[in-house]
């Protein structure tokens, strides 16, 4: 019987300036949040301020219960992160389905990771990760 990689459960995969994947079970902050802004125009509608949206805020994503190959660049990138000097890179997400094809992705531009927890050596090869916060500066899905 043959093993499949990787195994069922990691349905994201990430990949950052041409580097290789790495596998996750999880990302959460993908989805949008507008900000509105209130205003009262030409002082009309003095008890009821009219909602104009002003765009999305920045929120950071997080990655969940990664499986990264333990050479791999995201992994040195994740370790240099507190450091004075800031790397930022392109970051893509990608959603796979039952049969490891792509529904959707996320593209970060200049993201940087801001958190880095729960690193153990699952295998020689293997490392298991916690958790990894990515910020970043916009954000589009295809």
């Amino acid at each position: 019987m043959a093993s499949a990689w990787p195994p069922a459960v990691f349905h994201f995969v990430i990949q950052f300036d041409g580097d290789g994947p790495a596998y996750f079970r999880e990302v959460s902050g993908l989805d949008g949040d507008p900000k509105p802004m209130e205003y009262r125009r030409d002082g009309r509608d003095k008890h009821a301020p009219i909602r104009v949206p002003t765009g999305a805020r920045v929120r950071s994503i997080t990655l969940h219960r990664g499986l990264l190959d333990s050479s791999s660049n995201l992994l040195k990138w994740c370790r240099k992160a507190g450091t004075a000097t800031v790397d930022r890179r392109t970051v893509t997400i990608q959603l796979l389905n039952d049969s490891d094809a792509v529904t959707t992705s996320w593209t970060l531009e200049n993201a940087w990771p801001v958190r880095f927890t729960g690193v153990v050596g699952h295998s020689e090869r293997d490392v298991a990760v916690e958790a990894i916060e990515l910020t970043f500066d916009s954000m589009t899905q295809r």
